[in-house]
């Protein structure tokens, strides 16, 4: 273990070399840009996700309510109703 890690991260002897080596690593540096980058698009996915999830479920209702009063409108025997709906009854009564 001590093997493969000394030959990904350099041999570090000394305790100084310990402390300070990592900020003398090119790798430190490239995870750090990585980290960076990634940020913003990890940002954009997760707004991007909750606009979707939002939007999707506002506008499943849409489509319930669609398929729900469909069904309400056709009677049994497959004819459509003649029944005025709440807007038409609430302008008549007035």
């Amino acid at each position: 273990m001590n093997e493969a890690f000394s030959r990904v991260y350099g041999g570090y002897g000394s305790p100084l070399t310990k402390v300070f080596g990592p900020v003398l690593a090119p790798r430190t540096y490239l995870r750090a840009v990585h980290l960076l980058l990634m940020f913003p698009l990890g940002l954009a996915y997760f707004v991007g996700l909750v606009v979707a999830l939002s939007i999707g479920g506002v506008l499943i209702w849409t489509i319930v309510g669609a398929v729900g009063s469909s069904r309400r409108s056709i009677s049994r025997a497959g004819q459509a109703t003649s029944r005025p709906g709440w807007s038409v009854r609430l302008l008549r009564s007035n």
